[in-house]
């Protein structure tokens, strides 16, 4: 526990463990996963301290995991895009959520659930955070928006903004 606190103050820490998580698909799920657990609690502690770089080597890590063949690596993936998205401005975040938007009709069924499910925790990250006027102004004008318009997500989601 102490070393790994100590890897911690290591400057590019994050983006260690972003590439053992996202681009060693040799690796073991198991380790990859955990490094990617790590890196959701590194980001969790350390989010307001993370340089432009590193955040973007991070969120593009996090993005890369959601296509991945692992279903153990994509569900962390969404994990650390949901820490990134809870801990800073959702304004801040709209090409992760561009980029979840294309992932939500992917050919392959299981990438596609999967970013449905972080479509449905960043609503409600986003409404736990936001009044429903912030929550419309800064998350639903966003491209994630336009999901509203599709039956397969429409429906679970209408609930969250009362649009019965």
């Amino acid at each position: 526990m102490q070393q790994l606190k100590a890897f911690k103050q290591i400057p590019d820490f994050c983006n260690y463990l972003s590439y053992i998580f996202a681009y060693l698909p040799q690796e073991a799920p198991s380790t990859r996963s955990i490094a990617g657990l790590a890196l959701k609690n590194a980001v969790r502690e350390n989010v307001n301290d993370l340089s432009p770089e590193v955040s973007a080597f991070v969120e593009g890590a996090a993005l890369h995991g959601l296509t991945d063949a692992q279903e153990m690596i994509r569900t962390t993936s969404g994990t650390v895009i949901a820490t990134l998205i809870a801990n800073r401005e959702v304004s801040t975040s709209t090409g992760i959520l561009a980029r979840i938007m294309e992932l939500t009709s992917h050919p392959d069924i299981k990438i596609a659930e999967v970013n449905r499910l972080l479509t449905i925790t960043l609503i409600r990250i986003a409404k736990e955070r936001s009044s429903m006027t912030i929550l419309k102004n800064s998350f639903l004008c966003s491209p994630l928006f336009s999901l509203l318009t599709d039956e397969t997500i429409f429906f679970p989601l209408k609930n969250f903004f009362n649009l019965n």
